[in-house]
């Protein structure tokens, strides 16, 4: 089971006490987020995930001055670059897996050109994907609502994008929170995506404490349970903090609230993943 450091937005300047946090509370793993690592807190986290014997994922999402499906020729090489840097910290970190918005940037809903922009995307991704390879590092681009973006919203786009890069190495990460929103059900989403679902992040409807709002839990992890995945779990809460993202706090004590979702997802397991 993974735990996103979301949960502690406000602290994320202070990562030695959530790492330890998380490895108390029982997570296996932890969600990083490589742009706001500076190459001296890079060292400082390795040796924290060491201690604490913490596996991690790092997350991403492109700002708008790097956007990979930009018409500007030097946006879309300074995104290529941008992502190429995360996954070097990735890579210092340890880690094998590179998820999140990655194809365009968070919170551009609309674009003149979205056919050309998601030819440029897939063109920028391919190359990206090929320097992740030499590492042994995957990527997986995560389907956000259309509040959030308008060029993958769905798991049906998501394969489609993956089809049209064609590198082994890119799947898809389904969010419950945004499936909530785009697809008919928590099941057939991810039997479509099957071998290629690299990552799930586990959010509630009302992006509180799971198990407190309308997502079909037991759609989604029988489904899991049919593709065999095999990756992480991943918890993600968002905390009031992050502005444009989440307005109100929906559970009282961030502790709480990980320690509870912890256990829900481990009850879910229980009952519909294999042994």
């Amino acid at each position: 089971m993974k735990l996103s450091l979301l949960i502690w937005f406000d602290n994320l300047n202070y990562l030695t006490p959530w790492i330890k946090k998380a490895k108390d509370i029982g997570y296996d793993a932890v969600e990083l987020f490589p742009q706001y690592l500076s190459l001296r807190e890079v060292s400082i986290v390795k040796k924290l995930l060491d201690e604490h014997k913490l596996e991690h994922i790092s997350c991403v999402i492109l700002p708008e001055e790097v956007d990979v499906a930009s018409s500007n020729d030097r946006t879309r090489r300074n995104g290529v670059i941008f992502l190429e840097h995360c996954i070097d910290i990735t890579v210092k970190l340890g880690g094998e897996l590179v998820t999140g918005v990655i194809y365009a940037p968070w919170g551009k809903v609309e674009s003149k050109s979205p056919k050309e922009d998601w030819y440029r995307s897939t063109a920028s991704l391919k190359q990206v994907c090929k320097y992740a390879s030499q590492f042994g590092v995957k990527l997986a681009i995560e389907p956000i609502n259309h509040y959030r973006t308008y060029l993958v919203n769905t798991c049906e786009d998501a394969v489609k994008f993956l089809e049209d890069v064609g590198e082994s190495n890119l799947g898809v990460h389904l969010d419950t929170y945004h499936m909530n929103i785009e697809e008919n059900n928590f099941y057939e989403p991810v039997i479509a995506a099957g071998k290629r679902l690299y990552h799930v992040h586990c959010s509630e409807s009302n992006r509180g404490m799971l198990g407190t709002g309308h997502v079909n839990w037991s759609e989604f992890f029988q489904a899991l349970n049919e593709v065999d995945y095999q990756g992480y779990l991943g918890f993600e809460y968002h905390t009031p903090s992050i502005m444009r993202v989440s307005w109100k706090r929906v559970a009282p004590c961030m502790e709480e609230v990980a320690v509870r979702s912890l256990h829900f997802m481990k009850e879910m397991c229980s009952r519909y993943m294999r042994k």
